[in-house]
């Protein structure tokens, strides 16, 4: 099994500090094939058109997909994988629609398909590979009209759908109806687009949203429809809909979760205080910690793999053993990390990719 977090305390391997390409564009930097992939922006005719670049150790980059046309107020997907060196991704423009693309290992584009263009980001694009396919849409209700995901693999659009993006796994994409608290899931079937099955929330519960997906299976928090203090993880099975478990919070809300193989890593929030957790795919619980209360403002989960869980606070990067919590490794983050700007950060194969605004750091 690949290790995504290095096992030893890591490295710089490169730092770019406010290249002339690098601009405050919305995604986060993405480990992809062995390659830093990051959205910015380049000269265009009288202005700069956003594009995403490939980044190597070293800190050497180039240009992979350049989008043709100038504008502001970028909303970006975080590239994913698809198959022989390919990478789907999704952009808009405040003047310009919405669209997915495929592109190949050079950058050329092999497919591409238009998003809803009445929908603008109030909420976050999501992307999601399912085999040669990437299923792109929105992770979240933006008030005023219906979500709109699409799924395309290098011939084309195979088929689109509304609803909020919850996740992909085992083959589905799954859906909730629009609106803040749902009531029902849907899945559909990422080769067909058929409908595989539907889901309503038990009575009096609402579905607040996904938190995570592991190979065959959906965790979605849900919450009492009273508004009562209190969320539910539910562990569903991606191919049937039916729950496998579910684990009650009496104290905090679910925050965040990453799912690898059998294990599962999340963070609680509740009036000033943080926990964290580690389970098992049976919903018991491995190892469970209170966290700083410093760190309740930006307390994160980045990474899991099969021996140790990557954790951020406001000041470091901190590596855990999962057998026993165990601190492995922590680093500090480099100094233009402050308490209250987002941490945008990617892992995979050993290597981690910090973005702070204009500012770009590998480790290794």
């Amino acid at each position: 099994m690949s290790r995504a977090i290095p096992s030893e305390r890591p490295t710089v391997l490169a730092e770019l500090a406010s290249p002339p390409w690098l601009h405050r564009v919305g995604a986060e930097p993405a480990l992809v094939d062995g390659r830093l992939l990051l959205w910015g922006w380049i000269p265009s005719g009288p202005g700069r058109a956003p594009a995403l670049l490939e980044m190597d150790d070293a800190g050497a980059q180039r240009e992979l997909f350049r989008v043709d046309h100038q504008g502001v107020n970028v909303a970006a997907s975080r590239p994913v994988a698809v198959g022989n060196g390919r990478v789907a991704l999704a952009f808009e423009l405040k003047d310009l629609a919405a669209r997915a693309v495929i592109v190949d290992s050079t950058g050329r584009v092999l497919s591409s398909a238009a998003i809803d263009e009445a929908v603008h980001a109030n909420a976050d694009f999501v992307s999601r590979a399912s085999g040669d396919a990437a299923v792109i849409g929105w992770s979240g209700w933006n008030g005023r009209t219906r979500a709109e995901t699409v799924c395309i693999d290098a011939n084309g659009e195979r088929w689109r759908a509304g609803g909020i993006l919850l996740g992909v796994a085992a083959g589905g994409a799954f859906f909730s109806t629009d609106g803040l608290y749902a009531t029902e899931i849907r899945a559909i079937d990422v080769a067909t687009g058929a409908r595989t099955w539907v889901r309503n929330a038990p009575e009096q519960r609402r579905v607040r949203g996904a938190v995570g997906t592991g190979d065959d299976t959906l965790f979605v928090v849900e919450q009492p429809a009273d508004g009562v203090r209190g969320d539910t993880l539910v562990a569903i099975d991606a191919a049937t809909g039916e729950t496998r478990w579910a684990k009650v919070f009496e104290e905090g809300r679910v925050a965040a979760m990453r799912v690898r193989g059998r294990a599962a890593a999340l963070v609680t929030r509740d009036r000033g205080a943080v926990r964290t957790f580690l389970m098992d795919d049976r919903g018991n619980v491995l190892g469970e910690r209170a966290r700083s209360p410093a760190a309740f403002e930006r307390f994160e989960v980045v990474a899991l793999d099969h021996t140790h869980v990557l954790w951020v606070d406001p000041k470091e990067l901190i590596s855990e053993r999962i057998s026993g919590g165990e601190t492995a490794w922590r680093i500090p983050l480099p100094d233009p990390f402050h308490e209250r700007d987002a941490i945008r950060a990617a892992c995979a194969d050993g290597r981690i990719a910090l973005r702070h605004e204009t500012r770009v750091w590998i480790l290794g």
